[in-house]
């Protein structure tokens, strides 16, 4: 029996995801850029000065690196009511401090929240507005923002199309990834790079007394399961990526991240301009498996940062002296299924209609 047109793309788009798959686990440092990357981590209670200690040593990069753009920092705002879940004032309040050194410049904190209360409610709930009396800052609804068409996989590995906010998209913008070492979901573990993929579908919502509606652009990118969510993600990597990662790990979150998880004290903050390379340490920090995390995996072997251990360089502490097995997330067993293309159509509490675990 011939194999109809959809079969087809199935088939072929399975047999894509496997072969990258297969190709990551053990050939990811073949497929890189083959240069080396630096990373800082640094120890220590005082969540703003460890933080502003991992910045310091690109403080001479950053400063080239913000010549002639501007700059924004996107904090981890996935969702209302949980501070544990967001990136804490103090670790923004370090990169203020050390771009305050390199330029007098306005700087951008811009979020696109999946919170149906709306990124500039978080801004507030969180503690951020204060920052507009100590520093050049504004704030910014980046679901208020144009948008681009870009292509993912639906549920039956169809194409689709989503729209992806177009500041994550413009040359002419600095972007600081700051986040925090969290448990997920979908993908395992969510650190610098997810916190840009994730938060560049539009996501422009209103409530009623039952639900959230959508345009459904966050919610695209979970269509399908693990298998789906990773090659979304990988997808969405070709044009959205940070210039700078900051890891606030005063604090992490295990166990039912990256929202409702419980927290690690960890003390640790790490920091570098190669979002890959600064994510697998964190993983490895974390107690995670970097062969565990697909997207990271693809586009390691796509070149789109550093993920051989060995090319690598941290300065600093000591990885070895800081690792803390984080507790994984339930559904971690089942989120592994994208290695072998398994398609399973979402994660336990993350059915449709629950629109707060789908949209993270």
């Amino acid at each position: 029996m011939q194999a109809t047109r959809r079969d087809f793309i199935r088939q072929i788009s399975v047999a894509t995801a496997a072969a990258f798959a297969a190709a990551s686990a053990g050939k990811a440092s073949a497929q890189a850029q083959k240069n080396h990357s630096r990373v800082a981590l640094k120890k220590g209670t005082d969540r703003r000065q460890t933080v502003y200690d991992a910045i310091k040593p690109f403080k001479a990069d950053i400063e080239k690196g913000i010549q002639g753009k501007k700059t924004y920092i996107k904090p981890n705002n996935v969702w209302d009511g949980t501070p544990l879940c967001a990136t804490h004032p103090d670790a923004l309040r370090a990169i203020l401090d050390l771009l305050r050194e390199v330029t007098d410049r306005q700087i951008v904190i811009a979020e696109s929240t999946a919170s149906p209360k709306g990124t500039m409610f978080t801004f507030e709930q969180y503690g951020y507005l204060s920052l507009a009396k100590e520093y050049n800052v504004r704030f910014y609804d980046l679901n208020s923002s144009r948008s681009s068409t870009r292509w993912i996989h639906d549920r039956r590995l169809m194409p689709v199309e989503v729209e992806i906010i177009e500041e994550f998209l413009y040359p002419d913008i600095y972007w600081i990834s700051a986040a925090m070492p969290k448990t997920h979901n979908y993908a395992i573990g969510t650190l610098g790079y997810k916190n840009m993929l994730m938060a560049s579908p539009l996501n422009v919502m209103n409530t009623d007394s039952r639900f959230v509606r959508n345009q459904y652009e966050k919610l695209k990118m979970h269509d399908g399961g693990f298998l789906q969510f990773n090659w979304n993600m990988f997808q969405l990597a070709k044009d959205v990526r940070p210039d700078f990662v900051v890891i606030d790990g005063n604090f992490g979150m295990e166990g039912n991240g990256p929202v409702n998880g419980t927290p690690v004290e960890h003390n640790i903050a790490l920091a570098g301009p190669d979002v890959v390379a600064v994510d697998r340490i964190g993983l490895e920090l974390m107690g995670i498996a970097y062969e565990d995390v697909g997207y990271l995996q693809w586009c390691a072997a796509a070149g789109y940062g550093q993920g051989d251990r060995t090319l690598i360089d941290v300065s600093g502490d000591r990885v070895t002296d800081n690792i803390i097995k984080y507790k994984p997330h339930p559904s971690y067993e089942r989120e592994l299924e994208w290695k072998s293309g398994g398609t399973r159509a979402s994660a336990p509490g993350s059915t449709p209609g629950q629109g707060q675990n789908q949209i993270r």
